[in-house]
């Protein structure tokens, strides 16, 4: 019997070594290990978006106010030309045209300071686009080398789950029907490792202290024991 469970504990270690195996080939091919990275690279790329375009609207602005300035003035000046040009005549019709110089200047005063606010905004905005700029390009650089990184491991998992996949044939047939029909149904039950070595009085997988009539069945190899608290297949080796 020591023979059979020392067979059942390498089909075991198979088997869980194939869980592993496929559980991480599947996270893989999920693109769990990349979803930080990519959450971080897109969340990243959205702000550089919103800031380039608020740049843009910003320096769009600074150029619309300072047009409508120039026009302003470049009116102004044409006023001033014709009140000091000597073609009015009419001190009513020169105030109006004072008033209107005065409401042109004040109004071309307001569109400079507003281009100007729209030019420090972007002045101050241009550094955080730079910045964003330069950790998208970092965060593409290591996504790009964690991609072949990972790669590089799926296709060793590939081939280890090959070479396991192939000897669980010849691990299987070493263990006796009965044995392996016991270690089927807990595997399908909880799946994992289902077989616990005794060690001493202890189960070695949950630590338990296990009966002593218990241990002492299972040292005898008269059947199969499970430990009362983990559910798990007790086996013993010898020693």
């Amino acid at each position: 019997m020591t023979q059979s469970f020392a067979a059942l504990l390498d089909l075991q270690r198979i088997d869980v070594e194939l869980d592993r195996i496929r559980a991480r080939l599947a996270a893989l091919e999920a693109g769990e290990p990349l979803r930080e990275i990519v959450e971080d690279l897109e969340e990243t790329g959205r702000a550089l978006d919103r800031r380039s375009r608020l740049l843009q609207t910003l320096e769009r602005d600074a150029q619309r106010e300072e047009a409508e300035a120039h026009e302003l003035r470049a009116e102004r000046e044409r006023l001033e030309q014709r009140l000091y040009g000597g073609e009015i005549a009419s001190v009513k019709e020169m105030e109006k045209m004072q008033e209107r110089m005065q409401h042109l200047a004040e109004t071309a005063d307001a569109h400079e300071t507003a281009a100007l606010e729209a030019m420090e905004q972007a002045e101050e905005l241009r550094p955080v686009i730079e910045r964003l700029a330069a950790r998208r390009r970092r965060l593409e650089g290591e996504l790009a080398r964690l991609r072949a990184e990972l790669e590089t491991e799926a296709k060793e998992l590939r081939q280890q789950e090959e070479a396991l996949a192939a000897s669980v044939g010849p691990a299987r047939e070493a263990v006796p029907p009965a044995l392996l029909r016991d270690y089927d149904f807990h595997r399908r039950r909880r799946g994992g490792e289902v077989v616990a070595l005794v060690e001493g009085d202890r189960c070695a997988a949950c630590h338990v202290t296990l009966p002593v009539a218990v241990v002492n069945r299972v040292k005898k190899q008269e059947r199969l024991e499970t430990c009362e608290n983990c559910g798990r297949l007790l086996a013993w080796l010898g020693g």
